[in-house]
Order: structure tokens, then C-alpha cells, then sequence
């Protein structure tokens, strides 16, 4: 035993002085390969739902609150309270509160349960591939949303595009993929955050999966897409906040005492202090770092000795077995699954088309580019700092089956902080689950009223009879997710399955979708062939895999990340091949002016917004002349155009000066985002790879500075502008506040 300031560090050591068992004998390395005893990090049931339960009222409280004082002493625009607002927001969300929405909906429980799941498993490649390998899509997806406001601004869903351009056949095989990418995610968000409650807390799985959906389903009702953006700003400033202090917890100084002791007893060679155990504490990059050397020289004896502890320590296969290097291989392929699967969860997910159509088109891609490189903050820091330091406090006594249920972040919480970080956790883990199911609420409201009951059920649907089905489905929906997470936990399968498997299914659609808003000479065949194609063969590709790498076909064959990589690239990359070649075979001449017009004449309005009749002279016939009142809502002057008794149609000049913002925002979208993406994904993470560097104690602190500096700027920018973009409204609903209240002060006295 020795002090490290006023923490007492016990180091057990592995001999047969300290044990009484040799630990070269055969029964000591085949048992337990040197894991030791699972540090115990439970709370009481009632401790889990008291959290859950306490975190619901006060979002749902404070979103209200907000809402009401909105509706009392905003602006008096009666738009406001209209269907176009409660189902689009208006259209009119500016970059930081955009970037907000982005980072909260993308922070699912598993960002900070397998993010440091991996760096437990890989070292410090396991963080940046996790943050890089999903933060490319949300990038890249600027370009679909800028497309999206140039191209079908008029638009709700990404479906309708699809309909208007592929026709129904079409239409409804990309709601099944639609609902299939929602019903996938919502079933795991809801699992996973009620499997970390019951892991810590031994809450009933079941309970917590029926109970989260309350947390937002109120709100929502109340407000719609609008409600939602204002919980993901509270709902961000949280998590991030909860960032900041995991990191200086794990990190910061708490006093002088060596913790890396050499001793003569160690039973690898003579230089080296071998524990199973360390202090509550690292408190400091350079301790984390010896800490870490150590620990790899411990499990590196454990595998050499026998070779099946490799499944337990899989960093063996790192450079010089160490936590420290970008030369991971295991750390790399994890990587390219998950830059491949994730873009399955981001283009065929409805809730990030929403991000688009509710933005103001000036914003539009500066709300995703802001929102992904706030986000890469989130699973890099929290990952470098509770995963890596799960493995320095000598593993927690941790299986890799226990660490892959996502319990590293919590055991180091609870190590490091003891009751209240396990409470702090658990409010970032809820924080998360709230705001992703929200996401997802509103995404399959949106595909069910405008997608199914609008083309299909009741075409003429008034918009505000639109608002009350949209009303409708939130509740039922909100209900019906519990039974969704509950069935896929009857299921038996493991939700790191669940999230590498995911992209199998669903990437297929990614290409199509994409080329549909990109490319003129997609055809409906093609857009059919091409979704239903690559899954074919992604599936088919994960199955012989399967069956070549292990020698049968099983879930456990199945679930290997080799099979899983091939399923993944399987179905992205097939259907992106069959696209490619029907277009250029069998190409279509589509004309992307027309999905605004065409889109309005299948719902029954002509471009004045008006109902469409039998006189044919009162349809207009320029396609410079597309949706006015939305062209409108699009330039600055939308206050003076909305109130303006004129023709609703835009000059020429304000026509021109729009279509040049766009141009500017889809060239601004292709240039930074690409280039963004291949610092992120290929110039920072493949050179450190193939280098086969380890990292030196030097380098090792500029890597924690770089990410404690990308996290505290993150947060300053996300609690920071949206306050000073809406600081007009701000200040003109807080003079509407003082005014109020000094007249009641008057009647009041009167």
C-alpha cells in the first residue's frame, strides 16, 4: 500500500507472496486470465427510478414553461400557433439552436455506453474512430439538406421526394426502410438506456422502457417539432456540462505521490510493478499514461501464457500490445463498420430530415457542421477519459461480455466519484435517451401523417386536420415504443449486435436516397432494384462470411466484426454500384424545378397556395414562379413579406439573390464538408495507423489537451450562440415581460 496524496492505492500484487497462488501454474491462467474481482457499482432500484423520473418532470416542466412564455410574450405572429409551426417549426431555426438539435438527438445512450466500451477494449484509436466513424455522416448529410431546401423546400419527408419522383410502387418500399431506420433506433435507444439502469441499479428492464416515452410525449403533444428543439438546447447544455466535469474528475491534480512503483516480485521480469488494482484517482495525463504502460504489460503475460485470454484482451493485437497507438487493427475495423453503418441511421432517418426542413435555409449547413464537430467532442473526450481510465484502474475486474454491455463508463464514474458519479451519470444516460426518443417520435409522427395518411387515407387533409393526426400519432407512437425495446429484448439478441447489424439492413437505401436529390438520370427502377438489391446482397454477403470465417452460420458467427464488416459494405456499396449503372444504362431526364410545383399540385394547391380548380388559367406557368409563401419564409425579408398585402410572388431580384444563397450554401456544404470528412476519417486517424507509432508521455498530454480544448470550445459554442442569435427576440420578449407586469403592478395599487 501507498499514498497518493490522501487516496489510500492498493496494489495487489500477482505472486505467489502476495497470493499464495503461482501464477505460472496452468490452473491460474486457464481460470480467469488474471481479471480479478468486478468492482461493485450498484445503486439501489429506487436511486434509478428517482433519477429517471425526477429528469422527465423537469424537462417536461421547463420545455412548457418556455413554450408558454413564447405564446404569451413573444411576437405576435399568429403563425405561431399554426399547423405549419407545430409540424415544421416554421422553418425558420437558426444555426446554433440547429447545431443543438443535431448534437442532442445524436447522442444516443449508446455514444457514452460503447464509446468507452471501445477505448476499454482498443486504447486511444477505439475514442477517435468512435467520434469520427459518426460524425462524417452528419457532414456529409449538410449537402442532402441544402439540396433539400434548393431542390423540394416544400417538402416534409424525405419520402414525398421519392413519391414524386419514383411514384407509389416506389413510395412504399422506402416507408418500410423509413420505419424500419426509426423502429431500430428507437427499439435500442429505449433497451439500452433501461439495460444501464438495471445493470447499476437493478431496475426492471421492462418498467424503464415503458416509462421513458412519458418523458417526451407531453411536451411534444404540446409543442411539436418546436417543443423538441427547445428540450434538445437544455437537454445538450447538460450533457455537455456532465462532460466537462467526468474529464477534470478523471484528470485533474490530486496531489504528488508516484503511482507507477517498480518492484522485484513482479512475475513478468524484474523492472515491472504488476497490479490488478490501483487508486480511485489518476489524476493526471502522466499517471494515466504509466498506468496504462502497466496494464498492458499485464494482460500482454496473461495472453502469451494463454492464448484464449485474446478475447479478453484484444489491445494484445495493438503495436507492442499497447493502449497508446493509432496502430490498432481490431480499433480500425470497428471504425470502418461503424463510418458504414451509421450513415444507414443518418440518411434513412426522418428525424435529421427534419433538422433540415425546420432550419432557415441561410443555416441550413452550418447548423450539421457545427452540430457533427460539437458532437465529435462528446464520445472522444468522455471515451479518453472514463474508458481509458477503466483500464488504468487495473479493469474494474471486468469480462469483455460485461464491458460490451456498456457498465465501463458507469464503474468509473461510480470509482472515481463514488455515489454522485453514479447519479451524474445516470442524469447524462436519461438526458440522452429523452432527447433521441424525441428525435425519433417526431420522425415517425411525421412519416405516418404525411406519408400514409395524407397519400393514401385522406389526401385534402386541411393542415390543420394534419396537426391534430400528427397529434394523434405522437400519442399512439409515444405508447408503442415501450412494446418496441421490450420485444427486442425478448429477442436475446445483445444490443452491440443490434447497432453493428443495423446498417445491414438499412444502408442500402442510403445511395438511392442520396442520388434521388443529387442525380437526374435515377430512374424508379433503378431507385427499386438498387434498395432492394443491396440488401439482398448485404445479407447474403454477411452469411457466407459468416460461414467462411467460423465454419458455420450462427449468431455468434454472425456477430463477429470481420462478417458484420462484410454485411455492412455488402449492402452500402452494391446498391451505390447498381444506382451507377441503371442510371447511366437506362438514365431519366428529371427536372428538379419541378418537385415543388408537382408537389403542391398532388396535395391539391397550385403555386399561390391556393386550392386548385377547374380553371386552368389560374395555374401559373413559369417554374420561376414555385411556391411563393414558402420562397418567402426563405429570404431575410420574411417578417415583411408574410405581413405584406402585395402579390405573394418574390421579385426577380430577391428570386436571384435566394438561389445564389443556395448555390453558395451547396458549394460551402460540398467543399467543407468533404474536406472535413477526410481529415476525421482518413488524414488524422490512417498515417497514426499505418506509423505504427506508440505514444509517448509528451504526446500523450497534447492528445488529452486536444481533447479537453474541442469539448470546453464545443460547449461555449452550443450554450453561446443560439442566445446571440435570437438575443432580438430575447430582448423583445423580456420588454414584453416588464411591460406586462407593470401594468398589473399599476391595477394592482389602483
Amino acid at each position: 500500500r501507498s499514498l497518493v496524496g490522501s487516496e489510500m492505492c492498493i496494489r495487489d500484487r500477482v505472486s505467489t507472496q502476495s497470493t499464495g497462488i503461482d501464477i505460472n501454474s496452468k490452473d491460474m491462467v486457464t481460470t480467469d486470465c488474471g481479471i480479478g474481482e468486478p468492482y461493485d457499482a450498484k445503486g439501489e432500484p429506487w436511486l434509478g427510478y428517482t433519477t429517471m423520473i425526477v429528469c422527465m418532470v423537469v424537462v417536461t416542466i421547463t420545455t412548457v414553461f418556455i413554450l408558454l412564455l413564447e405564446k404569451w410574450f413573444g411576437s405576435e405572429d399568429d403563425s405561431k400557433n399554426s399547423a405549419e409551426e407545430f409540424l415544421t417549426a416554421g422553418g425558420r431555426i437558426r444555426a446554433g439552436l440547429g447545431a443543438t438539435v443535431i448534437v442532442s438527438q445524436w447522442t444516443w445512450a449508446a455514444t457514452l455506453q460503447q464509446s468507452s466500451t471501445v477505448a476499454f477494449k482498443y486504447g486511444v484509436s477505439g475514442p477517435l474512430w468512435y467520434a469520427s466513424g459518426a460524425t462524417v455522416q452528419i457532414l456529409l448529410f449538410a449537402v442532402l439538406g441544402i439540396t433539400l431546401k434548393k431542390n423540394a423546400s416544400a417538402c416534409k419527408t424525405f419520402l414525398e421526394i421519392i413519391r414524386l419522383r419514383y411514384g407509389k410502387a416506389a413510395h412504399i418500399v422506402y416507408i418500410i426502410f423509413g420505419l424500419m431506420a426509426n423502429v431500430l433506433v428507437t427499439a435500442m435507444l429505449l433497451l439500452g438506456g433501461a439495460a444501464a439502469l438495471h445493470s447499476t441499479t437493478h431496475t426492471s428492464k421492462w418498467i424503464v422502457v415503458l416509462l421513458f416515452p412519458l418523458g417526451y410525449v407531453i411536451y411534444t403533444l404540446i409543442g411539436g417539432l418546436r417543443a423538441k428543439i427547445i428540450s434538445c438546447y437544455f437537454n445538450t447544455a447538460v450533457t455537455m456540462f456532465i462532460l466537462l466535469l467526468f474529464c477534470f474528475a478523471v484528470y485533474r491534480k490530486d496531489g504528488t505521490g508516484e503511482v507507477y512503483i517498480t518492484n522485484t516480485t513482479a512475475p513478468v521480469n524484474t523492472s515491472s510493478m504488476i497490479f490488478v488494482g490501483t487508486c480511485n484517482y489518476i489524476g493526471s495525463s502522466d499517471r494515466m499514461f504509466k498506468l496504462l504502460n502497466n496494464r498492458s504489460e499485464y494482460l500482454r503475460y496473461w495472453v502469451e501464457h494463454n492464448e484464449h485470454c485474446l478475447l479478453e484482451y484484444p489491445v494484445y493485437e495493438n503495436r507492442e500490445s499497447s493502449f497508446l497507438t493509432m496502430s490498432s487493427i481490431g480499433g480500425l475495423m470497428f471504425g470502418v463498420i461503424n463510418i458504414v453503418g451509421n450513415f444507414g441511421t443518418v440518411f434513412v432517418d426522418q428525424s435529421y430530415w427534419q433538422c433540415a426542413v425546420s432550419s432557415n435555409p441561410g443555416d441550413t449547413v452550418s447548423s450539421f457542421h457545427i452540430g457533427g464537430l460539437v458532437w465529435f467532442a462528446i464520445p472522444f473526450t468522455l471515451a479518453t477519459s472514463l474508458g481509458l481510465a477503466a483500464q488504468a484502474l487495473g479493469g474494474l475486474g471486468l469480462t469483455m461480455a460485461q464491458a460490451e454491455t456498456g457498465i465501463v463508463p458507469v464503474m468509473v464514474a461510480h470509482k472515481i466519484l463514488g455515489q454522485f458519479g453514479l447519479i451524474i451519470f445516470l442524469i447524462q444516460l436519461v438526458i440522452a435517451v429523452l432527447s433521441t426518443g424525441a428525435a425519433e417520435l417526431t420522425a415517425i409522427s411525421s412519416l405516418c401523417t404525411y406519408d400514409i395518411y395524407r397519400d393514401y387515407i385522406s389526401p385534402k387533409s386541411s393542415p390543420e386536420k394534419l396537426k391534430r393526426v400528427s397529434q394523434i400519432g405522437i400519442a399512439i407512437v409515444g405508447l408503442l415504443m415501450g412494446s418496441l425495446g421490450i420485444l427486442l429484448d425478448l429477442s436475446g439478441l445483445s444490443l452491440g449486435f443490434v447497432y453493428l447489424a443495423t446498417g445491414i439492413f438499412i444502408s442500402s437505401a442510403v445511395a438511392p436516397i442520396a442520388l434521388t436529390l443529387l442525380w437526374s438520370a435515377m430512374g424508379t427502377v433503378t431507385a427499386i432494384v438498387s434498395v432492394l438489391g443491396g440488401l439482398c446482397f448485404g445479407i447474403t454477403a454477411w452469411f457466407v462470411s459468416s460461414y467462411l470465417l467460423e465454419g458455420n452460420v450462427s449468431l455468434e458467427s454472425m456477430g463477429m466484426e470481420k462478417s458484420m464488416l462484410v454485411g455492412n459494405l455488402g449492402s452500402l456499396l452494391s446498391s451505390f454500384v447498381i444506382c451507377i449503372i441503371g442510371g447511366l444504362i437506362f438514365p431519366a431526364r428529371f427536372d428538379f424545378r419541378l418537385l415543388d410545383k408537382d408537389y403542391r399540385a398532388s396535395i391539391g394547391l397550385d403555386e399561390y397556395n391556393n386550392p386548385i380548380t377547374g380553371d386552368k388559367s389560374s395555374k401559373a406557368t413559369s417554374n420561376l414562379e414555385l411556391q411563393p409563401l414558402l420562397t418567402a419564409q426563405k429570404t431575410k425579408k420574411y417578417d415583411e413579406l408574410k405581413t405584406s398585402t402585395a402579390s405573394p410572388i418574390p421579385s426577380t431580384s430577391e428570386d436571384v439573390e435566394y438561389q445564389a444563397l443556395l448555390k453558395t450554401s451547396f458549394n460551402r456544404s460540398l467543399y467543407i464538408g468533404g474536406l472535413l470528412t477526410l481529415l476525421l476519417s482518413i488524414a488524422w486517424p490512417i498515417p497514426m495507423f499505418l506509423s505504427n507509432y506508440v505514444f509517448s508521455s509528451s504526446f500523450f498530454l497534447g492528445w488529452v489537451v486536444l481533447a479537453f480544448l474541442w469539448s470546453i470550445i464545443g460547449t461555449l459554442i452550443i450554450l453561446i450562440l443560439p442566445v446571440a442569435e435570437s438575443r432580438t427576440e430575447l430582448k423583445a420578449m423580456f420588454q414584453r415581460m416588464t411591460a406586462f407586469f407593470k401594468r398589473e403592478n399599476i391595477k394592482n395599487t389602483i
